[in-house]
Parts: structure tokens; sequence; C-alpha cells
């Protein structure tokens, strides 16, 4: 909510610099006092004392605009904020129901999941989605790094093999049928990918060695990630068809 105080001051253009300065403190000291009354706060009359009256050459209207913010206690319930947040200490998400959050980003990588083929682990996110199950947050799910034994180069970032698309859309669909729509956990939001800009060789010569994790690398490798992004596409809907796919 924004709280605006309107006011007309008239000045000479002989003495402008002065009386903007005194109009100015006026002004503040003006809706200082207004807010505290409205707010019910007693407040000092000042004592009456001699006044200055300035020069006038010339007089001109000026109108000067001041906005308050203001914090509400009291609002409409049904408003959905549009913030979120990303965390990687999920025993503190009552802190951001608190803060008003409504979306929460969660990553999984699917080396971690499955990295032997076709052996999937998933206790760890498991835990992950039951937190967030237990509060108002709406996840927004990114899923990044390659299993080694997928990936066209055997690291965790770019291309795949081309047998290995198939072994990305099963993945995909494990994944959805586990926490996605009809289940507990109810997530309906999937981004392929994160920072997916940055091109292959720098991640490769700045982010592999360090083993950084979660850094695309499809900048320059737009129509293998195209491909990547229609299998995960067509896999995540032909379980969840109304799905979000980012």
């Amino acid at each position: 909510m924004i709280w605006k105080r309107t006011a007309t001051i008239r000045m000479g253009l002989v003495a402008i610099p002065t009386i903007v300065g005194l109009g100015l403190l006026l002004l503040i000291t003006w809706t200082v006092c207004d807010t505290y009354a409205s707010l019910g706060i007693a407040s000092r009359e000042m004592p009456s004392g001699p006044t200055t009256q300035l020069p006038v050459a010339d007089t001109q209207e000026v109108t000067q605009t001041i906005y308050l913010p203001a914090v509400l206690r009291l609002h409409d319930a049904s408003w959905t904020a549009p913030w979120g947040v990303q965390t990687w200490d999920y025993e503190i998400l009552d802190k951001a129901t608190e803060a008003g959050m409504h979306w929460i980003r969660v990553v999984v990588e699917w080396e971690e999941v499955e990295e032997t083929e076709n052996t999937y682990v998933w206790s760890e996110y498991d835990t992950i989605f039951d937190h967030i199950a237990a509060t108002r947050l709406v996840p927004i799910v990114t899923i990044h790094s390659n299993p080694t034994w997928a990936d066209a180069e055997n690291r965790n970032c770019g291309p795949l093999k081309a047998n290995k698309q198939q072994a990305w859309a099963d993945f995909l669909q494990e994944l959805v049928g586990r926490y996605g729509v009809g289940t507990t956990y109810n997530v309906r939001h999937w981004e392929i990918g994160n920072e997916i800009d940055l091109p292959y060789q720098r991640w490769l010569d700045e982010y592999w060695p360090k083993r950084v994790g979660g850094i695309g690398c499809w900048g320059d490798k737009v129509s293998e990630y195209v491909e990547f992004l229609q299998t995960a596409h067509d896999a995540i809907e032909e379980i969840d068809p109304n799905a979000v796919v980012l």
C-alpha cells in the first residue's frame, strides 16, 4: 500500500533554494505529525514564536509528492505471493512460510539418483520432499547433472550418448511418477537444466575441474539441447499431460 501526501508551496524565485529546503522540512514534519495523529499517537504543539517573511519577487506553484511505504498486517488471504526460495537446509522451511513465500526451487541431480544404470536411489530426495509436503510451499524441480555413464563425454553436463536418450526418459518418468501430480508431493513444474546458456568449453575449462555441479553447458550446443529438452518434455507429459516443462 502507498500513502500519498501532496502539498502546494508558493515561493519567490529570488529565494528558491532556501524556500525549497524549508518547504521540504515543513512537509516532512507535517506528514509525520499527521501519521502520528492517524495512529492515535499524541504529539506536543510547537510553541508559537516570531516568524520570518521572505521577500517575494515573483511566484510560481510547485507540487511536491512524497510516497511512504507501509507494511500491511491485514490483507487479502487469497492473494498469492510471487516470491520463492531455494535452500539446502530443509529443516527451516517454516521460516519461508512465515515470510510469505509461495514457491520453493528444488534441485534433483540425475547422477545422484542413478549413479548405476537402472538402479534408482531416492532416499535423500524422499526426505527433502517430505519436508516440503509439510509446508504450503509449491515446488519447482530443476533437473541436471548427467551420470557419467550416460554422458557423451563421460562427464556430467552436455549431450547424451545416442543410446542413452531412453535412459534419460526412463529416469524422468520414474521421477514424475514418484513426486508428481497425484502423489503426496504433487509436483507440477519441472525445469530442465540450470543456467543453460554457458558455453560448453567454458564449463569444461572452469567448472568441470572443480567438480562444481549445476552450471549449465549448452550455450553453443543448441540443437543438442533441443533434443535433450524434447525427450524430457515428451517423457514428463506422458506421465502428467498437464505438467509445466520449463
